[in-house]
């Protein structure tokens, strides 16, 4: 994630959709879906970037679960 960041400025770039996953000690394992892009402030001489972090661990798991109904409902069909 750092290396994407660090493109924005230089480069002019944007990142959408980056799905970071990461275990973290003594709680369960996190998923976060990042987008970050520069932003243009026209009174300010330094440039910005816009990063925004939306919490998916949940939508992944209910997408996982989903899937392995239709699975198992393909065994019966």
């Amino acid at each position: 994630m750092r290396e994407a960041l660090e493109k924005i400025l230089p480069e002019a770039r944007q990142f959408p959709d980056f799905e970071l996953e990461h275990q973290f000690e003594n709680i369960e394992r996190k998923i976060m879906l990042l987008s970050a892009r520069e932003i243009q402030q026209p009174a300010r001489y330094e440039k910005t970037i816009l990063l925004v972090i939306e919490y998916i661990t949940q939508r992944r798991s209910a997408d996982e679960q989903i899937r392995r109904a239709n699975e198992d409902l393909k065994h019966f069909a």
